[in-house]
């Protein structure tokens, strides 16, 4: 049989197989050996065309399965696939045997382990699918999907040891899934309880930005104000984090928590911030604010060749087309103490027409203050607004210049706004200082 299988090959022109040959004539063993190797060959040649004509699994799954169990024994995919047939029909012993063959063949596919979980699960096992899915979570962990299929089936078993589990999965999915960490920010502070969700936080300077500006939106501003602390401690503050936290506890009304966040940022900051507009604008918190957009502003911006005292003072231009009514810039400012105040300023307007001019106002709780307006030219004119604060919290002040139906409406000219000091004075005028 040798001598003729011999002959066939290498009458088919088969060189490679012929110099096997020719290289062990009379070796019997390396005959078998080749003869073995040449079999394997023709089975795993043949082997994906069986695969083909075996049909389709999910059509016939009893049918077809079997047959490709024994085309691919040792595929762990076809015995998977076979016990989920057989519990889709309620068979579930036969189910459990399946899986655990198709983990026999591949034990590190955290799928299988996925379906014997749930498995355990329909027959009431909970500890024995509490260890499958530990299983299946520990073998594929940066897989979102894999990793939030655990953790939603470990939620459902309510297993007092499966906490430490499910605390580990939620954190590792506030790092991996950004797209659904406010979710997973609830569902840690369900989980952890009064020991605090900070604590399952990832050491990530991006997760904890997210959960601090998660902590203020849903009006958990002690907590808030704890994790920005830590945050210091780490370093792990910034300008743009800053402005967001500032801002998110104003929209909370955490107007002192507030002041002493932006009193960090800016020690020894008066009540006014910036009230010589020797700085920029800082457009948010307790800073001042302006909108270009006002219909007729011709330019806007800080003068070095009008001020009062300091480099530079701030001003507005106007073409002489518009009737807006203008309340810029303006600034949010915080009053921790009921009692007596005054509040200064110099205006100074060169050629502002119209029914209206500008006026300092200061208005709140309980308070509103005017100066009185100026229109058309005036040089440096200190303004003076004297009033009781008798509730505390935040205040608005700001330049003002209300619109007008009268004949002479068009606003042109302009203005400038220079040292702005809101302070605090006794009974009889005088300061008391003006430290916010």
């Amino acid at each position: 049989m040798w001598s003729c299988f011999k002959e066939l090959v290498v009458e088919s022109g088969d060189n490679f197989t012929a110099s096997l040959f020719h290289y062990f004539p009379a070796n019997k063993n390396m005959q078998w050996l080749v003869s073995l190797f040449l079999a394997c060959l023709l089975w795993f040649s043949f082997m994906p065309l069986g695969v083909r004509l075996a049909g389709d699994p999910f059509k016939d799954p009893f049918g077809v399965l079997p047959r490709l169990i024994r085309i691919e024994p040792f595929n762990h995919v076809w015995p998977y696939l076979t016990g989920q047939a057989w519990r889709g029909v309620g068979k579930n012993r036969k189910a459990e045997g399946s899986f655990i063959r198709a983990l026999e063949l591949n034990p590190l596919d955290s799928s299988v382990w996925a379906a014997l979980a749930d498995l355990y699960v329909d027959q009431g096992k909970k500890e024995k699918a509490f260890l499958a899915l530990k299983n299946s979570a520990f073998l594929d962990p940066t897989n979102v999907t894999v990793q939030w299929g655990v953790l939603v089936r470990l939620m459902t078993l309510d297993l007092p040891q499966a906490r430490d589990t499910e605390k580990a999965l939620i954190s590792r999915l506030i790092l991996l899934d950004s797209a659904n960490r406010r979710n997973l920010f609830a569902l840690a502070q369900v989980i952890a309880g009064e020991t605090g969700a900070d604590y399952l936080l990832p050491q990530d300077k991006e997760v904890w930005n997210s959960y601090l500006l998660w902590l203020i939106s849903r009006g958990k501003l002690e907590e808030a104000q704890a994790l920005w602390e830590r945050m210091g401690e780490l370093g792990w503050r910034d300008r743009k984090l800053f402005k967001k936290v500032v801002n998110g506890f104003l929209s909370r009304k955490g107007y002192s928590r507030a002041r002493k966040i932006w009193l960090e940022e800016f020690p020894g900051d008066p009540m006014v911030h910036n009230g010589g507009f020797e700085y920029d604008l800082a457009g948010f918190g307790f800073g001042w604010r302006f909108n270009p957009r006002i219909p007729g502003l011709k330019a806007w911006g800080f003068s070095y060749d009008e001020a009062v005292e300091g480099r530079r003072s701030f001003y507005m231009a106007f073409d002489g087309e518009e009737n807006p009514s203008v309340s810029w810039p303006r600034q949010l400012v915080y009053i921790g103490e009921p009692g007596r105040y005054r509040l200064t300023a110099y205006i100074k307007t060169e050629a502002v027409t119209g029914a209206t001019g500008f006026s300092l106002v200061f208005w709140g709780k309980g308070v509103r203050v005017r100066s009185r307006e100026f229109r058309g030219y005036n040089t440096w004119r200190k303004v003076k607004l004297d009033f009781q604060v008798k509730i505390p919290g935040v205040y608005w002040l700001a330049l003002m210049r209300p619109s007008t139906r009268k004949f002479n409406r068009f606003l042109g000219g302009r203005v400038w706004l220079d040292e702005v000091i809101l302070e605090r004075v006794d009974e009889k005028g005088v300061s008391q200082g003006n430290s916010g």
